[in-house]
Parts: C-alpha cells; structure tokens; sequence
C-alpha cells in the first residue's frame, strides 16, 4: 500500500513539472499583429532649394535609391529606418525606391517627387513713376459704428442686500 502512494506521487510530481514546462514556453507571435511597413507620402512636390520629411512606420531596416536621372534633381539626407530628407536641387522629376524591411518580408515602394521654381516675386522698383509710395491704412465700410444715445435707456436702482439675521457671539 505504501509502494502505491510513492508512485502516485512520483506520477504526479511529473504531470506537474511537464505542465509548468508548457506553460513557460514562449508562443511565437501571430502574423497578424506585424503591420506591413508605411510611408508617409508617395508622391512629393517640392521646390528648388526646399525640403520635405518623409517618415516610414513598422520597418526594422530600409534601403533608399534615387533613379539615375533623379540624381540631378533631388538629394537625400538625413537617411534611417525612420524616415528620409528630400531637397529639390533642379526642376524635373525624380523616383526614390524604397525597400521597406520586417518580420513579414520585404516591401518595395516608391516616391514620385516633381521639383518646381522658386516662386520669385520681381519688383519695379526705379520704373514705376506714377505709384505712390505710401500705403493708406484699410478700412471696412461694412463695420458697424456704435453712437452714444443722449438719454440712457435704463436708471439704475439699488436694491437693499440681505442683512444677517442672528448676531456672532463670542465663546
């Protein structure tokens, strides 16, 4: 009889250390809760001598390229996992290729990035004789104006406050 509760036990002590030993290994992560990697923008419009950002979201490794011909009109700085600098250097159009790295695989995309001139703003300034070169302070006709009225509309009263009705004492 006390052979039987040895092995019991014995059996026991097993089953329990074989279920403590599946529960402490580690479940491997779903594919669903890796998100696929993201770009901010894939299509930029820029002008000579500015910059954009952009940003990548859920990677762990990206590789930035610029198209041989866009290697006259824009530069890339500033180069990460995170994200990207653009500066227009020329007008025409360039395309960045992106390779987008995580656990899900690789991704490619691309930026289709179009610099435009410098919005320039030219001024006469000897030319133009019959300009005036003071400015007159704007007014808005449709302002309403408020003009004092002679009488006031309303006398004002004074209405009697509430007086306490029991007197501190002192204790």
């Amino acid at each position: 009889m006390y052979r039987l509760k040895v092995k019991n036990r014995k059996g026991l002590a097993i089953l329990l250390s074989a279920a403590m030993a599946l529960c402490i290994v580690e479940q491997p992560q779903s594919a669903a809760k890796i998100k696929k990697p993201k770009l901010s923008a894939t299509s930029v419009n820029l002008q000579v001598g500015k910059t954009k950002k952009i940003k990548v979201k859920y990677a762990t490794r990206v590789t930035w390229k610029v198209d041989k011909k866009g290697k006259k009109k824009i530069s890339l700085s500033k180069k990460s996992k995170k994200g990207v600098t653009i500066r227009g250097k020329a007008v025409g159009k360039a395309k960045v290729s992106v390779k987008l790295y995580n656990k899900k695989g690789v991704f490619k995309k691309s930026i289709k990035v179009t610099v435009k001139a410098k919005n320039t703003v030219t001024a006469d300034v000897g030319n133009n004789t019959s300009s005036s070169t003071t400015q007159e302070p704007m007014t808005n006709d449709n302002t309403a104006t408020a003009t004092p009225s002679a009488k006031p509309t309303a006398t004002p009263t004074a209405t009697p406050s509430a007086k306490p009705t029991a007197t501190p004492t002192a204790t």
